[in-house]
């Protein structure tokens, strides 16, 4: 079996660890690794270093959808407490 936290430039299974900050941090450092070539080593190292990058983006885009889902049912739940104790006051 081989050795899968190798495939990347980072470990993608200690990933959800990191801040958002390290995440942003590493997307750059990768950018600025692109080579940019036309030999077939420059273009298969810039594929790569795209393909690290697009985990990273799905990562951050997968957090941000995580925000977002919890901050929505925060403000549900919220609404619907505010909701009840308005209705208890009108029947009191």
């Amino acid at each position: 079996m081989p050795d899968r936290d190798n495939l990347f430039r980072f470990n993608p299974f200690q990933i959800e660890q990191w801040e958002d900050e390290q995440v942003i941090e590493q997307y750059t450092i990768l950018s600025h690794s692109l080579l940019g070539g036309d030999t077939p080593m420059e273009i298969t190292n810039d594929i790569e270093i795209y393909s690290d990058m697009g985990y990273l983006v799905g990562e951050m885009v997968a957090r941000y959808t995580e925000y977002v889902s919890n901050d929505s049912a925060q403000l549900k739940n919220d609404i619907a407490n505010l909701t009840y104790l308005e209705r208890d006051q009108w029947l009191n």
